[in-house]
């Protein structure tokens, strides 16, 4: 699960160049997985409620999708690496 608060950050820093994102993320402050959805700079989470889909995923679209991808990829490796540290 990824932090909230860091993931709206990293999709706040999105190159304007990314159109649309659409996917299932779980939060940590949240037991069930939300619907996230990005387009034109506007973001909205709402529950998921599809229990035949079980992965976790988000699809970008537009140019410059490398640069999005880093955001979100080291905002969820940040995540992990606070999880060990915790698990230690």
């Amino acid at each position: 699960p990824l932090d909230r608060t860091s993931f709206i950050e990293a999709v706040k820093a999105m190159p304007s160049k990314i159109f649309r994102i659409k996917g299932v993320v779980d939060f940590t402050d949240v037991d069930k997985p939300l619907l996230f959805q990005y387009v034109g700079g506007r973001s909205e989470l709402s529950e998921f409620n599809n229990p035949k889909i079980s992965d976790r995923f988000l699809v970008l679209i537009g140019q410059d999708i490398k640069k999005g991808a880093e955001l979100i990829e080291r905002q969820w490796k940040d995540e992990v690496c606070r999880e060990e540290k915790q698990d230690v």
